[in-house]
């Protein structure tokens, strides 16, 4: 019989039985896994969740910058140096909310958490750029910037940008 993964599973067929488990017992054993397994794939999913969030804030920005800046409203592709410019916009885009919040903190008082928050990801993203490249689409292929443009904020039509 095959050792059932699924923690709906598992608890169902302890269910079944009316013995009472056994703290070493094979059945509780079995279910410490499935709850485990359980566990390692919720975090999974809640970080591809957060990974494709933050695909959507950056293709939302890309967009209104594309659309709204007349530096790149009438432009069919980007040079480096723009797409460069254009991330380190994105990436500066909650500083100056960051030094408000910086200048008003009272001496001796502890980091607000929105400072704290916005702080983690400024130096997140710095990270990523400097570092590992940033996941942004390229923006020197007119067909992209053609598409952000018209782009209609799910997650399913960015299959077709090349990054």
């Amino acid at each position: 019989m095959p050792i059932a993964k699924n923690l709906n599973k598992v608890s169902k067929s302890i269910e079944k039985s009316k013995t009472v488990l056994h703290p070493k017992g094979r059945k509780l054993k079995q279910l410490n896994r499935a709850n485990l397994r359980n566990g390692k794939l919720l975090a999974k999913k809640s970080s591809r969740l957060n990974l494709k969030q933050s695909l959507i804030h950056r293709l939302d920005y890309i967009k209104n910058e594309l659309n709204s800046n007349k530096l790149y409203s009438k432009k069919d592709i980007l040079t480096h140096e723009e797409a460069n410019a254009l991330i380190l916009n994105y990436i500066n885009r909650n500083l100056t909310e960051l030094n408000d919040l910086k200048k008003n903190r009272r001496p001796g008082r502890p980091i607000s958490n929105r400072q704290n928050l916005l702080q983690n990801l400024l130096d997140s993203e710095l990270t990523e750029f400097n570092k590992n490249g940033f996941h942004f689409p390229d923006l020197s292929l007119a067909s992209n910037l053609v598409y952000i443009r018209n782009w209609n904020g799910t997650l399913g039509a960015t299959t077709i940008l090349n990054f």
